[in-house]
């Protein structure tokens, strides 16, 4: 069993010592969210659509950071504090993660929460250099410890008002509390920019009873099912920011299909849509202060126009193909096959029986928000764009079109497909550690008391029969109403019979 990765970076190489042991010199956020979702009926549920909306404001801001990349590296290389994007994917067996990161020069992507103690502890993070490169000891591979933020995104587009929750491990918090705050008030300045409110540690603190001890964080401030749990394993400095609208309560508000029926009204259309923007800029804002940006109306500006099409493309649409935005990204290049290989189907739910399209749409997406062409205007052709990435150890460049223009690039990037095997169903895993270490978040985490099943008829003919009846009656009325005493035959010997006359 297996699952693919991909890997995106932007950064230059880091120098190393002597003995050609790599001098740490680095550190990271993650800026995170899923890209599948659950079934209550495994191989069944077409997953939801929270997935969809939290994902839609991680690409906005990876689109708004992706047109200013210039400003970003040279704020990223001054300071050595990078951030990365990472869009997560939970299978049952084979986790995955397909992660972005924005750094200076490149974007990596990378994948699954199982396997990243593996990988860090090898220094195989994002990936391992291929032997024809081995001599290229000066990549820096990322180590867990070199990890500062988790910064996670769920359930955006779905807040009871106008408020959201920051969520944070209290005990970490306390370590570190100066830069931590920092952040939170910069998020809570994107948010209010757009007429959100953020409710931060500080107000929780002035509600508690002084004097505030370090067991009260511990008890107050916890972490909702998250994919930062998976990091605070492998390390105990890695601190989660987590932006949600629910606070002590896990809730799920969002119906668990993207085929049940909801209407989206004008108005919940466009406050959602004003929830994606707002988390948007307060993941912009920051991530321009972690890496040291002064954020301003340029840095935090998100492309709303953006944000409103992605929304209809992507969740009000029947297909992910059903819009134009999406056909000119496509450019033909895999839409036919995907009947073929059972992609016609709107799903989040990524499964190793069935296969959705999404994975492809939003591996394109993501190119689209981060690839750039400046460096290959002068490639005209698929070709000889695939020639450009055969000897880099980092980079790959795909031949992609604009979805605005469905003109073809040649765009340059650091994703690659690689095949990878999860250490939770690797047969060489010891089963102790494979039923602990290497739990996947929905089978540790997610519980369900009790299940409800509802069963609902293909179609319904409760009006048709309505529309028989009522009609059946105003037929009898009027036929009723046209009649008189001689429209009736009458035995005549029936008088007789009731006088007490012999028939």
């Amino acid at each position: 069993m297996h699952s693919e990765k991909h890997f995106r970076r932007f950064r230059p190489p880091s120098p190393t010592s002597p003995s050609n042991e790599t001098v740490i010199t680095s550190k990271y956020m993650m800026i995170t969210s899923r890209m599948d979702s659950f079934g209550m009926i495994p191989e069944v549920s077409v997953g939801e659509i929270s997935v969809l909306t939290s994902l839609i404001s991680v690409l906005a801001a990876a689109r708004t950071m992706g047109t200013q990349i210039e400003k970003w590296q040279r704020a990223s290389n001054a300071s050595s504090r990078n951030v990365f994007f990472l869009i997560l994917q939970r299978r049952v067996v084979g986790l995955h993660w397909k992660w972005s990161s924005f750094l200076s020069d490149g974007v990596r992507s990378f994948q699954s929460q199982i396997v990243h103690n593996d990988l860090f502890r090898k220094g195989f993070f994002p990936q391992r250099i291929r032997e024809s490169h081995a001599d290229r000891t000066h990549i820096h591979p990322i180590r867990v410890n070199e990890l500062d933020y988790v910064l996670e995104v769920q359930q955006i587009g779905v807040s009871k008002g106008r408020k959201y929750y920051v969520h944070v491990d209290g005990e970490r918090y306390a370590q570190n509390k100066t830069q931590t705050d920092r952040l939170i008030d910069r998020m809570e300045r994107g948010l209010r920019s757009h007429g959100f409110d953020l409710e931060k540690l500080s107000d929780i603190e002035s509600r508690l009873v002084f004097p505030l001890f370090l067991f009260i964080h511990q008890l107050v401030f916890r972490v909702p099912p998250s994919s930062w749990h998976s990091f605070a394993k492998a390390d105990a400095q890695v601190q989660s920011l987590l932006i949600a609208p629910f606070n002590e309560e896990y809730e799920y508000r969002r119906i668990n299909s993207v085929l049940d029926k909801q209407e989206w009204s004008s108005d919940s259309r466009e406050k959602a849509i004003q929830e994606i923007e707002a988390v948007a800029t307060s993941i912009l804002a920051v991530s321009a202060d972690y890496v040291g940006l002064e954020t301003d109306d340029v840095i935090a500006k998100v492309d709303k126009n953006l944000i409103a099409t992605l929304f209809d493309c992507l969740i009000t649409s029947k297909f992910w193909f059903d819009c134009d935005f999406m056909i000119k990204l496509d450019g033909g290049r895999y839409h036919k096959l995907f009947y073929s290989y059972g992609f016609n189907e709107k799903s989040t739910y990524i499964s190793m029986e069935s296969h959705t399209a999404f994975p492809i749409v939003l591996h394109w997406l993501t190119i689209f928000a981060l690839g750039s062409d400046k460096e290959t205007l002068n490639v005209k052709s698929e070709k000889s764009c695939s020639h450009l990435g055969q000897f880099q150890a980092m980079y790959t460049y795909t031949w992609q079109p604009s979805p605005y223009t469905g003109n073809f690039s040649c765009l340059k990037s650091a994703i690659v497909k690689k095949v990878m095997i999860s250490p939770a169903v690797d047969p060489y895993t010891p089963n102790e550690e494979m039923n602990t270490r290497y739990s996947t978040w929905m089978e540790s985490v997610y519980m369900i008391e009790s299940v409800n099943l509802y069963l609902m008829e293909d179609e319904s003919f409760e009006f048709t029969m309505i529309f028989i009846a009522l009609a059946s009656a105003l037929l009898s009325m009027f036929a009723v109403g046209r009649c008189s005493e001689s429209t009736f035959i009458v035995d005549e010997g029936e008088p007789a019979a009731e006088g007490g006359e012999p028939l």
